[in-house]
């Protein structure tokens, strides 16, 4: 096995204010951490929790509103279309049948 010349110490950060006690004054100190097992939830997490199923009802019917609603605009913008190229067709038509008559005249 091979030993490595330095210790794991070597690489942790120095600490300032034992090195020097002024940095006492101008650090701010340090927060205590607590190395258990559970950390506590975050505060948006009580929001979804309360709020997540009606958020996703309420999106969800306005996405099948909107669908419904696109679906019957799309459907009498085909019918206006529709109508509309008739009258085109039925007015050819008779342009035609006069082209016709004109012709046999």
């Amino acid at each position: 096995m091979m030993k490595f010349p330095h210790s794991p110490r070597v690489f942790r950060p120095l600490n300032l204010r034992v090195l020097w006690p002024a940095a006492r004054q101008i650090l701010p100190p340090r927060p205590i951490r607590c190395y258990s097992t559970e950390r506590p939830a975050p505060s948006h997490t009580d929001f979804y929790k309360t709020f997540g199923r009606p958020i996703a009802k309420v999106l969800l019917i306005a996405m099948f509103t909107y669908q419904l609603l696109y679906l019957g605009w799309t459907k009498l913008e085909h019918n206006d279309v529709k109508k509309i190229r008739g009258d085109e067709v039925s007015k050819l038509e008779e342009q035609v049948k006069e082209l016709r008559a004109q012709k046999k005249l």
